[in-house]
């Protein structure tokens, strides 16, 4: 079993350490092991601060920057795609603030934080109907 192991210090047999910028691609693993700490540092050294608090990417004005991190973090997320549903491969994520949010500038304006790149998922499938106590009824 091949494990990836992204910005998490992790060292055994069938292990490999990468950062998620530079990582191989996700699905070429059986399981990715994330911890998505450290991704506000692609945009903060670079991004402007407004007074409000808010970091700001402005396309035309960044030198590419917005757009490289959207073409990162979609990538990302279709390697996540096949890996978890395609290819049937595991995801652990740390879980952690969502932390440090960058508005890119644009039409749409986009908003990005250290789980954007996680792809859409559902834990149910279907139009399942789960029987609980006292004829309560759950639907998904």
């Amino acid at each position: 079993m091949r494990v990836l192991a992204v910005n998490w210090d992790l060292t055994a047999q069938g292990f490999v350490g990468d950062e998620f910028a530079s990582a191989e691609s996700f699905a070429s693993f059986d399981a990715v092991i994330l911890d998505p700490g450290p991704l506000p540092e692609l945009w903060l050294p670079w991004a402007e601060l407004t007074p409000d608090g808010t970091h700001v990417v402005r396309p035309g004005r960044d030198f590419g920057l917005a757009r490289a991190l959207l073409n990162l973090f979609h990538a990302r997320q279709k390697e996540l795609e096949d890996l978890l549903f395609r290819g049937g491969g595991i995801l652990v994520v740390r879980v952690r603030p969502a932390g440090e949010e960058l508005l890119l500038q644009g039409d749409p304006p986009r908003r990005l934080d250290r789980y954007a790149f996680l792809p859409r998922a559902s834990l149910v499938r279907g139009p399942y109907h789960l029987s609980l106590p006292q004829g309560l009824r759950f639907l998904p």
